[in-house]
């Protein structure tokens, strides 16, 4: 009889369960599943950060009213709005009070005074080529006071008329003198001004 040969049935290898992978062939060596690295370019990839360094510095904040001021407090040899004439002192001779000096505040009238609201620290004649002799000077105001910081804070809007206050003046009477010799004694800061050009500006 012929023989009849048996064909032992194939069995089905086992799907390994769902969230594990199969195991390695022998030979083969298996790699631990782990997240895809994240592409660097592509629409949409985050930009390279820049490496650390130092902060870029910023600028102080600027003062809200100004501790100083400058300027011109009279024109020399030139009649003002009160009748005034200040000389031009000889050369090498200007007056030279003791410093400081007090600025003050004038009133809306000349009978309610004046306050100090600062000091005269610097004075100088001005005596350029082409341009008229001018008494100069600058100081410090009085941040503290409530007139001292009304006065910066104009001095902040832009420059504020004044007036050269000498020895000899009365403050209660208009001034109409013509003054060869004089010494300052003081200056101070007007609603309106009396000398063309005599006008102060702030020092921050």
């Amino acid at each position: 009889m012929p023989s009849t040969a048996t064909t032992a049935p194939r069995r089905k290898s086992a799907a390994p369960p769902a969230g594990q992978s199969a195991a390695p062939l022998p030979g083969q060596t298996q790699i631990p599943d782990g997240p895809e690295p994240q592409q660097a370019d592509g629409p949409g990839a985050p930009a390279p950060q820049a490496p650390d360094g130092p902060e870029p510095q910023q600028l102080a904040p600027r003062p809200p009213a100004p501790g100083g001021w400058t300027g011109v407090l009279a024109p020399l040899g030139r009649r003002n709005a009160e009748g005034r004439v200040l000389a031009q002192p000889e050369p090498g001779q200007p007056p030279l009070p003791a410093l400081p000096l007090t600025l003050f505040l004038e009133r809306p009238t000349r009978s309610t005074g004046r306050v100090a609201v600062g000091t005269v620290d610097r004075i100088w004649i001005s005596d350029e080529p082409g341009a008229d002799a001018s008494l100069c000077g600058s100081g410090r105001l009085d941040l503290d006071g409530e007139y001292g910081m009304q006065v910066a804070l104009r001095l902040a809007q832009g420059a504020v008329p004044v007036r050269a206050d000498i020895e000899g003046d009365d403050a209660s009477e208009a001034v109409t003198d013509y003054h060869a010799t004089w010494t300052l004694a003081s200056a101070s800061v007007l609603a309106r001004p009396v000398d063309q050009g005599a006008l102060i500006v702030a020092v921050w």
